[in-house]
């Protein structure tokens, strides 16, 4: 009876501890994230653009195929609280990044059924090594100070990992996301990756996640620019205003 009585205060006391670190995981991000977007940033065509979701869908564009319904799109919160892993595939210059970057804030912000902590972590420059995600984690941590308490973290399933620039062509750094998805499977995990613009319905099949995995598609979209939509709406996240009035 005292060890179950002890289990709210236990909880109570972990959910406090994670609300406590999306506190300053969303201070990083947001540094991060204005980064990006001023790096990336380009005036819009138009006041409309401004207001565009990113599309993204549980079935590939086909070429010449019309867009899907707004019905057939995910939203932010269903892709946060999929039980698989989702390796989420789009073209270039599809705002996969700032998608990512969104995604992580609002998942500090409380995004998703279960109360979790992001760690974004961009592979691009990494060299793959059997530690690189969990010493990420435990910098992560160290804000807290509960560095030394991360694997027992990812046990539990308290974080979801965004893996961006993920290519399954590149084997060793592939097989380290596998590996560490394997060890701690109660986590989320979402992983953005590109394809060749062009034919993203025939080559979708060919990127892979040596797991399983669900795959989601970010569509293509007839009002350009949906990069700058969707970095415009980071930044509205942020609360920070990177457009002046004229501009507007």
């Amino acid at each position: 009876m005292g060890s179950f009585a002890n289990q709210a205060p236990d909880r109570m006391a972990q959910a406090g501890r994670l609300i406590d670190l999306n506190r300053h995981l969303r201070t990083r991000l947001e540094d991060m994230a204005h980064d990006h977007v001023l790096s990336t940033y380009a005036k819009p065509a138009a006041q409309k653009d401004i207001h565009v979701d990113l599309p993204v869908a549980a079935y590939p564009h086909r070429a010449g195929a019309e867009q899907a319904g707004e019905a057939g799109f995910l939203s932010p919160q269903q892709i946060a609280d999929q039980q698989t892993p989702v390796l989420l595939l789009g073209g270039r210059d599809a705002s996969k990044t700032s998608f990512a970057y969104s995604i992580a804030i609002q998942v500090c912000d409380g995004l998703g059924t279960r109360l979790r902590s992001p760690i974004y972590l961009d592979l691009a420059p990494i060299r793959p090594r059997s530690d690189v995600i969990i010493r990420h984690v435990q910098n992560a941590l160290k804000t807290i100070s509960e560095r030394s308490r991360a694997t027992h973290y990812c046990e539990r399933g308290d974080f979801i990992f965004i893996f961006d620039h993920f290519d399954a062509n590149d084997t060793r750094k592939a097989n380290m996301v596998t590996a560490f998805m394997r060890s701690y499977p109660n986590n989320g995990y979402l992983l953005l990756a590109c394809y060749p613009a062009g034919l993203p319905f025939r080559v979708a099949s060919k990127h892979n996640l040596d797991a399983p995995h669900k795959k989601l598609y970010i569509h293509p979209i007839k009002r350009p620019p949906i990069g700058v939509s969707l970095k415009i709406r980071l930044s509205r996240l942020l609360n920070r205003e990177y457009l002046s009035k004229n501009e507007m």
